[in-house]
C-alpha cells in the first residue's frame, strides 16, 4: 500500500496498513519515522514528491514476492506488538498513574481573573450565567487576598475592575459588600478606599462616604467631587496593568 504524508508526519495510515498486513511504501522525510520503524524490514520509503522512485519501488515489490510479504509481516507484528490501540491506552494509563498532582499556584486569584473576563464577555447573551460568574470572580479574589497568594501584579487591578463589573449589572451591594471584605483584608490601600467611596455615593449613602473620605483627605469635599473622573481614570489605568 503507498502512503502520502501531506505534512511529512507519520500520519493514521501508517499503522492502518501495517496492520492489515500490507506492506507500506511512505515517503522517506516523514518525521520520526526511523524511531519506531526499521526502514527496508518494517515498511518501505520512497523519495517525497518524487514519482518516478516511487513507481520503481512499486514495480520491484511486485516482481518480488517473498521479499514484500516479509516486509509485511514484520510491519504487522511490530505495529501490533508496539503500536496499537491497546498498546498506547496500556503506556498512557502507566503515565497517568505515576503522576503526582502539585500545589496551584494562585489558583484563586487565577480562577478569580478567568470568572471576571467570561463574566464581562458574555454580559449581553446570558446575564443569569454571568451574575453567577461575577460573583463567583468577586469571592474568589477574596480568597486570593485572604490566602495571601503572590501575583505579579497588586490585587488593586483586579479588585477595581471586579467592582467595576458588579457595578455594571446593577449589582450596587454585592460591590459595596465585596469592597468591605477586600479592605478588611487591605487596609492600608487608597485605591480600594477611593472605590469603597464611589461604591457608597452610587448607593446615595452621602455621610458614609465623607466619613470615609475624611480619614483620606483634608478636603474631604473636593475628594468626593472629583471621585467620578477619578476613578475612571483608575480603572483605565488597572486595566492597562491588567492586560500587561
Amino acid at each position: 500500500m503507498i502512503n502520502q504524508a501531506v505534512k511529512d508526519d507519520i500520519n493514521f495510515r501508517v499503522f492502518e496498513a501495517m496492520t492489515s498486513g500490507a506492506m507500506l511504501l511512505t515517503p522517506g522525510n516523514t518525521a520520526e519515522l526511523t524511531n519506531i520503524f526499521d526502514v527496508g524490514r518494517d515498511l518501505v520509503t520512497y523519495e517525497a514528491d518524487n514519482a518516478k522512485d516511487a513507481g520503481e519501488k512499486i514495480k520491484y515489490y511486485l516482481a518480488h514476492e517473498d521479499q514484500r510479504a516479509e516486509i509485511a509481516r514484520r510491519g504487522c507484528e511490530k505495529v501490533k506488538q508496539l503500536h496499537s490501540a491497546k498498546v498506547r491506552a496500556d503506556q498512557l494509563s502507566e503515565l497517568l498513574t505515576h503522576l503526582t498532582v502539585g500545589p496551584r499556584k494562585n489558583k484563586y486569584h487565577c480562577s478569580a481573573v478567568a470568572y471576571l473576563n467570561s463574566s464581562r464577555v458574555c454580559r449581553h447573551r446570558i446575564p443569569h450565567i454571568c451574575y453567577k460568574m461575577a460573583h463567583t470572580a468577586a469571592s474568589n479574589l477574596v480568597r486570593a487576598i485572604d490566602a495571601g497568594e503572590q501575583v505579579s501584579n497588586s490585587y488593586e487591578g483586579t479588585v477595581v475592575l471586579c467592582k467595576f463589573n458588579l457595578d455594571e449589572l446593577g449589582l450596587l451591594v454585592d460591590a459595596h459588600e465585596f469592597l468591605l471584605k477586600i479592605s478588611d483584608l487591605l487596609p492600608d490601600s487608597s485605591i480600594i478606599s477611593l472605590a469603597r467611596i464611589e461604591s457608597l455615593l452610587m448607593r446615595n449613602e452621602l455621610d458614609s462616604a465623607k466619613e470615609l473620605a475624611n480619614k483620606m483627605s483634608y478636603a474631604p469635599e473636593e475628594l468626593i467631587a472629583s471621585i467620578p473622573l477619578l476613578m475612571i481614570d483608575v480603572r483605565k489605568k488597572m486595566a492597562e496593568r491588567e492586560e500587561a
